[in-house]
């Protein structure tokens, strides 16, 4: 005899499935729980009051945050601010940032917060590559140890690129496209360091690799901020489509030369017998390591491929909003800081003998300053030191709040960075030499006769330096895992 189904009865059956998502969602989102204790910025009163004021942060989160820092922050008290990714942090207080850089990454750890900020597990074409990320440890190390070397190169590439898109007219205005413009001079230049001559000035190969960072910005936004938490598992792979597609359009632009550098650095690890010119950039060192440290997988062109892809998503926006900001800043400032810039760069240039290198760049005292107060006043956003508390029992604050494992914290860096307490009276103006006469200050004493030590001197100069991250200067984090 046939069984027939049972009906269901409505009235049971919406009620029950309402409970069952609700149960899943509070098991997705447990780790976003925070302690009443600590107060939240941008409430109103009303139903779903924190859920709202996460969706407010999408307009208003700079005001937020300047409301916490001005509560809380200068009281050296922490607060909750609301994200547009539905995941609130806490925001401790500039006091607070020695402590919490003291701490181990397996108490609280900055690739949690990155992979969630990036949505690299669905966005990413491999997750390999995301399980041993050694390709920034590579830029740390190797990028920066061979700047100098680079340095004509990227000269060169700066040259060509701006020529060809900005012009050399002198006498005729013209109008220019800022940030399409200058996300393709970077491209250009960056793709230099990365691998070279002449797949760099491919046209195609750079749509690529722009379209892959742009179609990455999008999807990341698409996942972070307007799914839930709840689909991201079902769908969210979903959104990735255009960044695989654009990644492997990359990957066949690199293909033949990974695989002709991985002929030669394989047969000169069989034979060290065996040479042949090696290039010197970031795809061969991405290459070395993977042939002599990493693991089968590492080796293979589409994942090494895919590691130059992600650089390029990670130096071409950053870089990109950075120049544009700087160029407006400085359009908008005295007409004398232009005349000041130039006489400083041919000067240095002049002393060089006509060719730029690495410790002429580093003379280029008042440049440095314009982009470096451009990164103080708007930098690249409100919050900075992101960490996730990944110990299974949780932190305990300075103030003795505990938090539980997932908890997110930060600093609100944005404020720091404009504060009068810090920076004086013109703390939210742009003053493009503002670090730059410090410098040259300490230039003039080094040549006195009552001057301290050079050593000393050095010092105090490298701290005013554009890449040089302080308690008040977070643009690039701060500490050991400063980028």
């Amino acid at each position: 005899m046939a069984v027939e189904a049972l009906p269901l009865d409505p009235r049971i059956f919406l009620p029950s499935l309402i409970l069952l998502l609700y149960f899943v969602h509070c098991r997705l989102t447990a780790k976003r729980w925070l302690p009443n204790t600590i107060p939240w910025i941008g409430l109103r009163n009303g139903f779903f009051a924190k859920t709202r004021a996460c969706m407010r942060d999408m307009r208003h989160g700079k005001e937020h945050l300047a409301e916490g820092y001005a509560k809380y922050s200068k009281h050296d008290k922490p607060f909750v601010a609301p994200t547009t990714s539905w995941w609130p942090e806490v925001v401790l207080p500039q006091s607070s940032i020695k402590w919490l850089l003291s701490q181990p990454d397996h108490v609280v750890d900055l690739h949690e917060g990155v992979q969630d900020a990036l949505q690299f597990g669905y966005v990413s074409p491999h997750d390999k590559v995301l399980e041993n990320p050694f390709h920034d440890d590579i830029v740390r190390r190797d990028l920066k140890r061979n700047l100098g070397v680079m340095t004509p190169a990227v000269f060169d590439e700066l040259e060509a690129s701006v020529d060809e898109l900005w012009g050399t007219d002198t006498e005729n205005w013209k109008e220019i496209p800022v940030y399409d413009t200058s996300q393709r001079i970077i491209a250009r230049t960056t793709n230099r360091t990365f691998v070279g001559l002449p797949l760099c000035r491919d046209a195609s190969y750079l749509h690529s690799a722009t379209k892959f960072a742009n179609a990455m910005l999008l999807q990341v936004g698409v996942t972070r901020c307007l799914l839930p938490a709840l689909l991201k598992p079902l769908i969210g792979h979903f959104f990735a489509i255009p960044c695989h597609f654009r990644d492997w359009q990359f990957s066949r632009h690199l293909a033949p030369m990974i695989h002709a550098r991985l002929r030669d650095v394989e047969r000169k690890e069989r034979d060290p017998s065996y040479t042949y010119k090696e290039p010197n950039d970031l795809l061969q060192w991405i290459i070395k390591y993977a042939v002599t440290k990493g693991e089968p997988h590492d080796r293979k062109p589409r994942y090494l491929a895919s590691r130059i892809c992600i650089m390029n998503f990670a130096a071409l926006h950053t870089s990109t909003v950075t120049t544009t900001n700087a160029l407006l800043d400085l359009a908008a400032a005295d007409p004398a800081c232009w005349a000041s810039i130039r006489e400083e760069a041919e000067r240095v240039f002049r002393d060089e003998g006509g060719v730029w290198t690495g410790s002429g760049v580093a003379r280029l005292a008042r440049a440095d300053s314009a982009v470096r107060e451009t990164l103080r006043l708007t930098g690249l956003g409100g919050r900075g030191l992101v960490r996730e508390v990944v110990a299974p029992g949780g932190v305990t604050l300075p103030d003795g709040t505990h938090l539980p494992l997932g908890a997110r914290l930060s600093v609100p860096s944005g404020e720091i960075q404009r504060d009068p307490a810090f920076y004086g009276a013109t703390a939210n103006e742009y003053d493009a030499f503002r670090f730059s006469r410090a410098r040259e200050a300490l230039a003039e004493r080094g040549d006195s006769d009552d001057a301290p030590t050079s050593g000393t001197t050095r010092r105090e100069d490298h701290a005013l330096t554009m890449v040089t991250t302080s308690d008040t200067f977070l643009t690039f984090g701060h500490g050991r895992r400063a980028w």
